[in-house]
């Protein structure tokens, strides 16, 4: 009796543990599908940025200051990668404000 008593709560949580897998799975799913979809609207969102007036007046102006294209890039690419959630003008505005600074001191 008790072996069977044994048998039936060893089943039971073979089939919890069974049932958490399956319920992982499918949380790492749903994170994975807001994901993919995050990355895509705030990318949208971005280019469609890139091209607006003010960030193209800013753009000539950083351009003007840095004197080269390459540099520019990279220091956008930099603050891009240290602050991934600001806007486009944001990141154009702040390596124009970080170049003036570090010219005058």
């Amino acid at each position: 009796m008790n072996l069977v008593i044994v048998l039936f709560v060893c089943l039971i949580g073979i089939g919890l543990l069974f049932s958490i897998s399956l319920l992982s799975k499918e949380v790492n799913q749903q994170k994975s599908k807001s994901r993919k979809f995050k990355n895509y609207s705030s990318n949208y969102q971005k280019s469609k940025s890139l091209f607006s007036p003010k960030v193209v007046h800013l753009q000539k102006k950083l351009l003007m200051i840095a004197g080269d294209k390459k540099v520019t890039e990279r220091l956008i690419k930099q603050l891009r990668y240290k602050y991934p959630d600001e806007t486009e003008a944001w990141y154009w505005e702040k390596a124009i404000y970080d170049l003036e600074r570090d010219r005058y001191y």
